[in-house]
């Protein structure tokens, strides 16, 4: 492993020790308590026109609205709310980024299989 690149992997890394500290802080815990209230008391959700499990269109508006973000940032706020290291090519990776995202945060297997038409494939039941 060349200098550069073990340099540029251990400023990764403290960013993602610096945004797993910022997400399990006090305050955050607090935010993110009071939204889970909102969610659960049906106050704040995801309009009823609007199916993201089986509208391709609409997860193509949330995943290019997400991928406007810059990589760097985005990728380091994905690994940090899923656990999770996202291997990639490079920081600059946005196919990488949009695959994690279109099979990690806008599809579900479970769901859909809870949810998909017993014998038309790719077809999922309100």
């Amino acid at each position: 492993m060349s200098f550069s690149t073990y340099t540029a992997r251990r400023k990764l890394n403290r960013l993602r020790r610096s945004a797993c500290q910022l997400f399990t802080s006090e305050a955050m815990v607090k935010a993110i308590q009071k939204l889970e209230i909102e969610v659960e008391a049906k106050r704040l959700l995801v309009r009823k026109d609007r199916h993201l499990w089986k509208d391709i269109g609409e997860r193509r508006k949330v995943l290019n609205w997400l991928i406007s973000y810059n990589p760097l940032w985005l990728r380091i706020g994905l690994e940090t709310i899923f656990g999770e290291l996202i291997s990639l090519e490079s920081n600059s990776d946005a196919l990488g980024l949009a695959m994690f995202i279109l099979q990690r945060l806008l599809w579900n297997p479970d769901i859909a299989a809870q949810f998909r038409h017993a014998k038309v494939p790719n077809l999922y039941k309100d």
